[in-house]
């Protein structure tokens, strides 16, 4: 006999958990922004190794740069942390607000937008890396390049990835 249970067992939950909407999100998000530093960073010679070890500055200072591999992998693991804890917040923020998965690039790009702020204005000025942070308001590539990342290649992600993974929510 089929019964509605019988179906829910065959035909698999179209969302996903939680945990995996958070983890798939925040990886690829932070993917995406961290290649995004290694391309930019690579038309002035510096190298992706440079790139990470610049993260882990933000925990170890200017130590960062002559600890080789082990301190870029360190730069690695914190970017993808911030980047999974991230989507973390946004997915949190999402599961009581609707309008961010209803709206996922404007919130997205919004979310990036304030994310960049977030990190200008506050994780940096507290972390160890030198220069500490603040940002820069002078309208450049950098600063384009910046705001491009953060909201195009961090927020939407995160954003469109909530929005596909509570699908049915």
């Amino acid at each position: 006999m089929f019964t509605a249970a019988a179906a829910t067992a065959v035909v698999p939950d179209s969302r996903w958990s939680a945990a995996r909407t958070i983890l798939i999100a925040g990886c690829v998000a932070g993917f995406l922004d961290i290649m995004y530093a290694i391309t930019v960073w690579a038309f002035k010679g510096v190298s992706p190794l440079r790139i990470l070890q610049s993260v882990a500055g933000g925990l170890m200072g200017r130590e960062a740069w002559t600890g080789g591999l082990p301190t870029a992998v360190l730069g690695a693991v914190a970017h993808f942390g911030i980047s999974i804890g991230a989507a973390a917040v946004f997915y949190w923020v999402a599961t009581r607000w609707r309008l961010l998965t209803d709206r996922p690039l404007l919130s997205g790009i919004c979310y990036g937008f304030g994310f960049y702020l977030f990190m200008q204005y506050v994780v940096l000025p507290l972390s160890a890396a030198p220069g500490g942070g603040g940002g820069n308001w002078r309208l450049d590539w950098m600063l384009a390049g910046a705001l491009f990342a953060h909201t195009i290649l961090f927020g939407t992600p995160i954003a469109l990835l909530t929005r596909y993974g509570r699908r049915g929510a």
